[in-house]
């Protein structure tokens, strides 16, 4: 991945994790934030999904776009079943 993509990336998780921040505790956007900082992209979007359907809240119809196109680029597509999920609020 080039550095550009990687900038791209960081700034869709950062995005996304501005579109859900009222769906968080300030402690669950600071380590979402804390795994962002450290490139750990995966850890980040897997902590970030957790935190949602621990919630069981649905989010933002642009936010679930948002988190899709982040699975996709990441290729997560363990991630991206559960984020189908958040659409409709459902935890299981």
């Amino acid at each position: 991945m080039s550095d550009d993509s990687w900038d791209d990336l960081e700034k869709s998780l950062r995005q996304l994790l501005n579109q859900v921040k009222s769906n968080l505790s300030a402690s669950e956007r600071r380590e979402v934030e804390d795994f962002i900082n450290c490139n750990e992209f995966d850890a980040a979007m897997e902590a970030l999904v957790d935190f949602l359907i621990e919630k069981s809240e649905p989010i933002s119809k642009q936010a679930l776009v948002t988190a899709r196109k982040v699975a996709n680029i990441m290729n997560l597509s363990g991630e991206l079943k559960r984020i189908n999920t958040l659409s409709t609020g459902k935890s299981g």
